[in-house]
Protein backbone atom coordinates (compact mmCIF):
# COMPACT_ATOMS: atom_id res chain seq x y z
CA UNK A 1 0.00 0.00 0.00
CA UNK A 2 1.23 3.48 -0.82
CA UNK A 3 0.38 6.82 0.77
CA UNK A 4 2.03 9.54 -1.26
CA UNK A 5 1.96 12.71 -3.26
CA UNK A 6 3.63 11.89 -6.59
CA UNK A 7 4.83 14.81 -8.74
CA UNK A 8 1.87 16.86 -7.56
CA UNK A 9 1.32 20.34 -8.93
CA UNK A 10 -1.47 22.43 -7.44
CA UNK A 11 -2.34 26.09 -7.75
CA UNK A 12 -4.97 28.57 -6.62
CA UNK A 13 -5.18 30.82 -9.64
CA UNK A 14 -2.19 31.18 -11.94
CA UNK A 15 0.70 30.80 -9.49
CA UNK A 16 1.50 27.20 -8.44
CA UNK A 17 1.49 26.59 -4.71
CA UNK A 18 3.01 23.11 -5.12
CA UNK A 19 5.12 22.11 -8.10
CA UNK A 20 6.07 18.50 -8.90
CA UNK A 21 5.98 17.63 -5.19
CA UNK A 22 6.80 14.05 -4.25
CA UNK A 23 6.66 12.59 -0.75
CA UNK A 24 5.89 9.05 0.42
CA UNK A 25 4.48 8.49 3.91
CA UNK A 26 4.66 5.42 6.16
CA UNK A 27 1.54 3.30 6.66
CA UNK A 28 1.53 3.89 10.41
CA UNK A 29 2.92 6.46 12.82
CA UNK A 30 2.87 10.24 13.15
CA UNK A 31 4.17 12.61 10.50
CA UNK A 32 4.37 16.41 10.73
CA UNK A 33 4.27 19.17 8.13
CA UNK A 34 5.75 22.50 9.17
CA UNK A 35 6.51 25.80 7.47
CA UNK A 36 5.36 29.41 7.11
CA UNK A 37 1.74 30.38 6.54
CA UNK A 38 0.58 29.95 2.98
CA UNK A 39 3.26 27.46 1.94
CA UNK A 40 0.84 24.62 1.20
CA UNK A 41 0.58 22.60 4.42
CA UNK A 42 -3.22 22.63 4.61
CA UNK A 43 -3.45 22.06 0.87
CA UNK A 44 -1.37 18.89 1.18
CA UNK A 45 -3.84 17.64 3.80
CA UNK A 46 -6.83 18.52 1.62
CA UNK A 47 -5.28 16.66 -1.29
CA UNK A 48 -4.85 13.55 0.88
CA UNK A 49 -8.45 13.87 2.06
CA UNK A 50 -9.69 14.06 -1.54
CA UNK A 51 -11.14 17.53 -1.01
CA UNK A 52 -8.86 18.99 -3.69
CA UNK A 53 -7.49 17.46 -6.89
CA UNK A 54 -4.02 18.21 -8.27
CA UNK A 55 -3.59 19.91 -11.63
CA UNK A 56 -1.03 17.20 -12.40
CA UNK A 57 0.52 14.25 -10.63
CA UNK A 58 -1.21 11.77 -8.34
CA UNK A 59 -2.28 11.50 -4.72
CA UNK A 60 -2.15 7.90 -3.47
CA UNK A 61 -4.28 6.67 -0.57
CA UNK A 62 -5.21 2.96 -0.26
CA UNK A 63 -8.71 2.13 -1.49
CA UNK A 64 -11.12 1.66 1.38
CA UNK A 65 -9.12 3.58 3.96
CA UNK A 66 -11.19 5.54 6.46
CA UNK A 67 -10.03 9.17 6.57
CA UNK A 68 -10.66 11.41 9.58
CA UNK A 69 -9.89 15.06 8.80
CA UNK A 70 -9.83 17.95 11.29
CA UNK A 71 -9.22 21.26 9.56
CA UNK A 72 -9.20 24.85 10.81
CA UNK A 73 -13.01 24.98 10.61
CA UNK A 74 -14.50 22.64 13.21
CA UNK A 75 -17.68 22.04 11.20
CA UNK A 76 -19.77 20.86 14.12
CA UNK A 77 -23.50 20.67 13.38
CA UNK A 78 -25.09 23.45 15.49
CA UNK A 79 -28.41 21.62 15.97
CA UNK A 80 -26.76 18.52 17.48
CA UNK A 81 -25.19 18.10 20.90
CA UNK A 82 -21.47 17.51 21.26
CA UNK A 83 -22.05 13.78 21.80
CA UNK A 84 -24.37 13.58 18.79
CA UNK A 85 -21.75 15.31 16.63
CA UNK A 86 -19.04 12.90 17.71
CA UNK A 87 -21.32 9.86 17.33
CA UNK A 88 -22.23 10.69 13.71
CA UNK A 89 -19.39 8.63 12.24
CA UNK A 90 -18.28 6.66 15.31
CA UNK A 91 -17.02 3.13 14.72
CA UNK A 92 -19.31 1.75 17.43
CA UNK A 93 -21.76 3.08 20.08
CA UNK A 94 -19.13 3.41 22.80
CA UNK A 95 -16.46 5.07 20.66
CA UNK A 96 -17.98 8.57 20.86
CA UNK A 97 -18.17 8.66 24.66
CA UNK A 98 -14.65 7.26 24.97
CA UNK A 99 -13.27 9.84 22.53
CA UNK A 100 -14.94 12.71 24.40
CA UNK A 101 -13.48 11.49 27.66
CA UNK A 102 -10.01 11.28 26.13
CA UNK A 103 -10.12 14.92 24.94
CA UNK A 104 -11.49 16.17 28.27
CA UNK A 105 -15.05 16.93 27.14
CA UNK A 106 -17.08 14.19 28.83
CA UNK A 107 -18.90 16.76 30.99
CA UNK A 108 -19.87 18.73 27.89
CA UNK A 109 -21.47 15.87 25.98
CA UNK A 110 -24.99 17.36 26.20
CA UNK A 111 -23.89 20.90 25.30
CA UNK A 112 -24.38 22.42 21.85
CA UNK A 113 -21.50 23.78 19.74
CA UNK A 114 -22.37 27.44 20.42
CA UNK A 115 -21.76 26.80 24.12
CA UNK A 116 -18.15 25.73 23.53
CA UNK A 117 -15.03 27.86 23.42
CA UNK A 118 -12.88 27.73 20.28
CA UNK A 119 -10.43 25.31 21.88
CA UNK A 120 -13.25 23.06 23.11
CA UNK A 121 -14.81 22.99 19.65
CA UNK A 122 -11.47 21.87 18.17
CA UNK A 123 -11.26 19.09 20.74
CA UNK A 124 -14.81 18.02 19.88
CA UNK A 125 -13.88 17.88 16.19
CA UNK A 126 -10.80 15.83 17.08
CA UNK A 127 -12.93 13.46 19.17
CA UNK A 128 -15.29 13.02 16.21
CA UNK A 129 -12.39 12.08 13.94
CA UNK A 130 -10.78 9.72 16.47
CA UNK A 131 -14.12 8.02 17.17
CA UNK A 132 -14.21 6.93 13.52
CA UNK A 133 -11.10 4.84 14.22
CA UNK A 134 -9.64 6.09 10.92
CA UNK A 135 -6.75 4.58 9.03
CA UNK A 136 -5.59 8.10 8.16
CA UNK A 137 -6.03 10.99 10.61
CA UNK A 138 -5.40 14.48 9.19
CA UNK A 139 -4.96 17.29 11.72
CA UNK A 140 -4.46 20.95 10.84
CA UNK A 141 -2.88 22.67 13.87
CA UNK A 142 -4.70 20.57 16.50
CA UNK A 143 -2.94 22.29 19.43
CA UNK A 144 -4.20 25.81 18.67
CA UNK A 145 -5.99 27.38 21.61
CA UNK A 146 -5.02 24.66 24.10
CA UNK A 147 -3.19 25.17 27.40
CA UNK A 148 -0.02 23.11 28.09
CA UNK A 149 -1.85 20.34 30.01
CA UNK A 150 -4.38 19.85 27.25
CA UNK A 151 -1.66 19.88 24.60
CA UNK A 152 0.06 17.04 26.41
CA UNK A 153 -3.26 15.18 26.80
CA UNK A 154 -3.96 15.42 23.06
CA UNK A 155 -0.37 14.46 22.20
CA UNK A 156 -0.66 11.37 24.42
CA UNK A 157 -3.91 10.40 22.67
CA UNK A 158 -2.23 10.66 19.27
CA UNK A 159 0.84 8.74 20.44
CA UNK A 160 -1.32 5.89 21.72
CA UNK A 161 -2.76 5.42 18.24
CA UNK A 162 0.51 5.58 16.32
CA UNK A 163 0.67 1.81 15.75
CA UNK A 164 -2.94 1.65 14.55
CA UNK A 165 -3.09 4.47 12.01
CA UNK A 166 -1.16 7.11 10.11
CA UNK A 167 -1.57 10.60 11.56
CA UNK A 168 -0.45 13.60 9.51
CA UNK A 169 -0.25 16.80 11.56
CA UNK A 170 0.35 20.42 10.61
CA UNK A 171 2.43 21.63 13.57
CA UNK A 172 4.23 24.97 13.80
CA UNK A 173 6.28 24.76 16.98
CA UNK A 174 9.25 22.54 17.76
CA UNK A 175 7.67 21.77 21.14
CA UNK A 176 4.54 20.32 19.48
CA UNK A 177 6.58 18.26 17.04
CA UNK A 178 8.83 16.93 19.80
CA UNK A 179 5.81 15.97 21.90
CA UNK A 180 4.64 13.81 19.00
CA UNK A 181 8.11 12.29 18.45
CA UNK A 182 7.40 12.64 14.75
CA UNK A 183 9.33 12.89 11.56
CA UNK A 184 8.83 16.33 10.02
CA UNK A 185 8.95 17.79 6.55
CA UNK A 186 9.78 21.50 6.58
CA UNK A 187 8.15 23.28 3.64
CA UNK A 188 9.90 26.29 2.16
CA UNK A 189 8.02 28.19 -0.55
CA UNK A 190 7.96 27.61 -3.39
CA UNK A 191 7.44 23.92 -2.53
CA UNK A 192 8.95 21.86 -5.33
CA UNK A 193 10.38 18.45 -6.08
CA UNK A 194 11.23 15.59 -3.73
CA UNK A 195 10.60 16.34 -0.05
CA UNK A 196 12.68 14.71 2.67
CA UNK A 197 11.60 14.26 6.31
CA UNK A 198 13.88 14.82 9.30
CA UNK A 199 13.70 13.64 12.90
CA UNK A 200 14.04 16.53 15.34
Amino acid sequence: MKIAWEQVTFSYGEKPLLRDVTLTLPERGIFCLSGPSGCGKSTLLRLLAGLEAPQSGAVCVPVGWRIGPVFQEDRLLPWRTVLENVALFAADPGAAETALERVGLAEWSKAFPHQLSGGMARRAALARAVAMRPDLLLLDEPFNGLDPDLRRQIADLLLEGRDERLTVVVAHTAEDRQMLRAQTVFLTPPVTGQLSPVQE
